[in-house]
């Protein structure tokens, strides 16, 4: 049978790794606090779920995934299930996000986990509600 074109641009998906003590092993046979995950949203769009807790751990695991992406898809990074977000996991992926370009959506941070990513060099479009105040805290 011939592989299709969606599941050419699937395998990938599959075969995520991340480095740990030396060892890279296959992201979804790891047992680990946080999930993290990668499926194709509605409009054909890459989308990575976040949860638990994102820290430098999970910071180093997307910085990985991201690097295994091909930089022309267009990419949804969704923090929506994250109960505990880190600044320092922020500031380690914020240049990484920041490559991405207009491909890039951010779903999910609070106002704070926004303006951190801003403050790294990361342009989020604002909020419709939110542009007024955030201009005026700079």
């Amino acid at each position: 049978m011939r592989e299709t074109a969606s599941q050419r641009e699937l395998a990938w998906g599959r075969r995520l790794t991340v480095r740990e003590g030396g060892h890279t092993l296959e992201a979804r046979n790891r047992e680990v606090n946080e999930m993290m995950d990668v499926t194709r949203g509605a409009h054909g769009e890459l989308v990575i779920r976040i949860g638990g807790t994102f820290d430098g751990k999970a910071a180093s695991r997307l910085t990985g995934w991201l690097g295994e992406i091909p930089s022309g898809d267009e990419l949804v990074v969704d923090f929506s299930q994250v109960r505990d977000c880190q600044d320092f996991g922020l500031a380690a992926v914020a240049s990484d996000l920041a490559q991405r370009g207009a491909r890039l959506q951010v779903r999910g941070l609070t106002r704070h986990q926004q303006r951190m990513l801003r403050y790294f060099g990361l342009d989020l479009p604002l909020p419709r509600e939110l542009h007024g105040e955030e201009e005026a805290l700079g």
